[in-house]
């Protein structure tokens, strides 16, 4: 038996239109409260995150007492979420830090994830206005097996004994 096939244009799922429309209902919506908000010159209250406090605080306890800050992005590849992640709050954290002056250390489980620290950290030091405290000799690849990674942190923390640790 022979069978032939002709292909058809198939520009939109009718079987997903639900959802379609239930996000666009749902956009506009969105939009409309912010623009009415505008509008009406709301003081809309956004309440502080408790955690971004918290290391703002723990980087000026490490500038205070002199002692670095140890960042670790955990035991995942650059194309992995967490790492993608991690890689956010490095970028802030870098800033803050440069402003400080403190030494950070980071410890990566990947040479990829070395190599796109090491640029994180070199935009977060030039967007602080500190170009001259960047030091590629910062970012540390320990190894790629989780005990020696994980044995590698715990002896630097134990030699350093870093102030904070994200």
């Amino acid at each position: 038996k022979e069978l032939s096939a002709c292909p058809e244009i198939n520009y939109f799922n009718f079987g997903k239109l639900n959802n379609f429309l239930v996000t666009i209902i749902l956009s506009i919506s969105i939009l409309l409260w912010i623009y009415l908000a505008k509008i009406r010159k709301d003081n809309v209250f956004l309440r502080r995150i408790n955690g971004l406090e918290a290391i703002d605080e723990a980087l000026g306890r490490a500038a205070e007492m002199g002692k670095p800050v140890f960042f670790v992005h955990g035991v995942w590849s650059m194309d992995q979420l967490p790492t993608i992640a991690s890689m956010n709050i490095l970028s802030k954290i870098g800033v803050r830090v440069a402003e400080y002056e403190t030494p950070l250390k980071v410890f990566a489980f990947e040479p990829l994830v070395l190599a796109v620290s090491q640029e994180t950290l070199k935009e977060s030091y030039i967007k602080a206005g500190r170009p001259d405290l960047v030091s590629n000799d910062n970012v540390h690849f320990i190894a790629p097996e989780q005990f020696a990674y994980s044995l590698g942190i715990q002896s630097s923390m134990v030699r350093e004994k870093p102030a904070a640790n994200f």
